[in-house]
């Protein structure tokens, strides 16, 4: 397993990380097989995976403490847990020192954890892929939360601090007020909104998480022959298959052939060094086993991040947000 560390700090992290998103049962949600999920945490944590990405919203906890509860190295694990505030309950954009630390406080209960490694905070309306408002959000909210994220440090119940972002205008203002530790952002072949960040990064010595690297199952091997999907595949609906038309044409143009897609997916996000770690939902040992075997790939070109980005432009398929 590689191993990478966020410039200016102490955290250094596996290149991928286990995402809880869809590896329990949920009590309202969809059906998962827990057991089989929780294997899967422990066969990625045996194989060098050292940190857990999760958030109140996926109801999974319960499932990560089990798994955790069974290790000797469960205090050498890692988190990265998704706290908004404000959050799409709110219209105000105005930042509540007394719910954000509720909201630390509740996660590293719902872990039982000592520490949240990284803060993904996420600054989340329903303007915000409008990076005037989002800015205007981030600057009001910016003092409060900076100022409360270092008491919450010197209890020793944070590290350091994230922020997701949906839009390269909104990234730039981040980035320039050096306020965080790292960036958050969906980053893969079918999306490369973000590549004009993503290019910033060096320049600006931080690192960032990138998440979804299968764009919801467009990106997997199964489904690189659009033409040959499997009886009763989701995909082969009418607008499945536009998208996956949409996708090959975007290949095409940028030069990309897919010849094991799953494998493409996880080495084209971590072929950049400044994408610290991957965020990867996984609910069974397979995917374990696919996704840390992809990691350990060879890269792909450098440049084809820039490629695909411009074929989306080319193509018309070029999105202003991400979200």
């Amino acid at each position: 397993m590689e191993y990478r560390q966020f410039p200016g700090t102490d955290l250094k992290l596996s290149a991928i990380t286990f995402g809880t998103i869809e590896f329990a049962a949920r009590p309202k949600g969809w059906h998962r097989d827990t057991e089989e999920g929780q294997r899967a945490l422990h066969l990625a944590l045996d194989n060098g995976v050292n940190c857990i990405h999760s958030s109140y919203e996926y109801e999974t906890w319960y499932a990560v403490r089990q798994v955790l509860a069974q290790r000797r190295d469960a205090q050498q694990v890692k988190h990265i847990v998704k706290i908004p505030d404000p959050d799409f309950d709110r219209t105000d954009l105005k930042f509540v020192p007394a719910y954000f630390r509720k909201m630390v406080e509740d996660s590293l209960a719902g872990l039982k954890a000592e520490r949240i490694d990284l803060v993904q905070w996420a600054l989340r309306d329903n303007n915000e892929c409008d990076p005037k408002l989002a800015i205007a959000g981030f600057r009001a909210c910016r003092d409060e939360l900076l100022a409360l994220f270092g008491k919450l440090r010197d209890e020793g119940k944070v590290g350091h601090l994230a922020c997701f972002v949906y839009t390269n205008e909104f990234a730039e203002e981040v980035l320039a007020s050096g306020a965080v530790s790292a960036l958050l952002f969906y980053y893969n072949l079918w999306d490369t909104t973000l590549q004009p960040t993503v290019a910033k990064l060096a320049r600006h010595n931080t690192g960032a998480v990138a998440y979804r690297p299968f764009q919801g199952g467009l990106l997997v091997s199964k489904r690189a022959d659009r033409n040959a999907l499997p009886e009763g595949d989701r995909f082969r609906s009418p607008g499945a298959q536009k998208r996956l038309e949409a996708r090959d044409r975007l290949f095409a143009a940028a030069g990309l052939k897919p010849d094991d897609l799953t494998r493409q997916a996880v080495a084209f996000c971590l072929a950049t060094p400044s994408i610290i770690t991957l965020v990867t939902g996984m609910n069974s040992r397979e995917q374990v086993k696919q996704v840390l075997a992809a990691a350990e790939s060879q890269r792909p070109d450098p440049d084809l991040g820039r490629r695909l980005f411009d074929a989306a432009g080319q193509l018309g398929l070029r999105r202003q947000c991400n979200r």
